[in-house]
């Protein structure tokens, strides 16, 4: 008795013993979630696949800015860049023009060719051509696949369609586009060519506009998908464009008095009136944050300003200059024509 005993007691502790390394693993994997700040739901994401890459490692702290003097104004300033990365992770905001990094000369292999083959190399490479203006990826603008950068890939502010929880933990977003996998198993692989820094300020951003698009501060809340149409002021916005920058304005010496001094170079027209007409998103998303490259350099909004308030003035403005930029109006009656329309209007902010 006592041997049947004693051999089920060793068999026990071998089967002890050859699970320890495979509980331990589990309990590190879930310490390493817990310490990110994500949730049970984590367990569950098929999103992406992080690895245990010692570089992508995500730190609260410097996600939180707790050793700078002014935390609050550090984590707007991450915002307003992670903006300008979206847009165009390799131009400098400086104002100085950089040539595109040589991985941008073949197509991102996260872009699916299948869905979509016409788009130029350079353009699977950026955030919002993947994701959307709209930041909602394949459920907004891109959703038609008449569109020039339809391709089924899902936004920011949720999870793609194959994920059960939605991707919204700061620490996952870090690795998600330091080195994790998309839905479609291909690895994002961004920490070879973003800077740490420039990671953190594009999960500020990230997360940023997930908690912007739970208070209606979203472009879907002012911006009508079918008719493209933007609610707002456009009498506060006709101040904001032609008022001089210093003053808090756009200064129309920069586009003109009617939105053709540069030639945007956009296949959604050369034009600012033209371009806002047909989209918005775009134009909306680069008053806030400002034209990476441009020379001179435009930038957003001040990160000193409440960002709902900063919101609203991007709002009015652009509602203005898809109105009042009208050709016909400035040729026919001029500027001063155009303001007695706009100041008449009863619109609502």
């Amino acid at each position: 008795m006592y041997r049947h005993i004693l051999i089920y007691g060793v068999l026990l502790l071998l089967c002890a013993c050859s699970g320890n390394p495979q509980n331990e693993n589990d309990q590190k994997k879930v310490n390493r979630f817990t310490q990110l700040g994500a949730d049970d739901r984590v367990s569950n994401n098929n999103l992406l696949i992080l690895p245990n890459d010692p570089k992508s490692t995500f730190d609260i702290r410097y996600y939180q800015h707790l050793d700078d003097l002014v935390p609050e104004l550090a984590i707007k300033n991450d915002f307003l860049r992670g903006g300008l990365l979206y847009d165009k992770w390799w131009t400098p905001r400086n104002g100085s023009i950089r040539t595109a990094p040589p991985v941008t000369s073949v197509v991102h292999l996260a872009w699916p060719k299948s869905i979509n083959s016409d788009i130029d190399s350079t353009s699977t490479w950026r955030c919002a051509i993947c994701h959307g203006w709209d930041y909602i990826g394949a459920e907004g603008v891109y959703s038609d696949p008449n569109t020039l950068n339809f391709s089924g890939i899902s936004g920011i502010v949720q999870a793609s369609p194959n994920s059960p929880a939605k991707l919204i933990d700061p620490g996952l977003i870090y690795e998600f586009i330091h080195s994790g996998q998309t839905a479609s198993g291909i690895p994002h692989q961004f920490g070879l060519y973003i800077s740490v820094a420039d990671i953190y300020a594009l999960t500020r951003f990230i997360t940023t506009i997930q908690n912007q698009a739970l208070n209606n501060l979203s472009p879907s809340s002012v911006i009508e998908l079918a008719s493209k149409k933007v609610i707002g002021n456009q009498s506060k916005g006709f101040v904001q464009y032609h008022n001089l920058i210093e003053n808090g304005g756009c200064d129309e010496t920069c586009h003109g008095s009617d939105g053709q001094l540069i030639n945007l170079k956009s296949l959604y027209g050369i034009d600012l009136f033209t371009l806002a007409n047909n989209d918005p998103w775009q134009v909306l998303h680069k008053i806030r944050f400002g034209q990476p490259g441009s020379v001179p350099f435009m930038q957003g909004l001040s990160p000193t300003q409440d960002q709902a308030s900063n919101f609203k003035i991007a709002t009015n403005t652009l509602s203005y200059i898809q109105v009042g930029l009208k050709r016909e109006f400035v040729h026919s009656g001029g500027l001063h024509e155009v303001s007695q329309i706009l100041f008449s209007s009863k619109e609502d902010e």
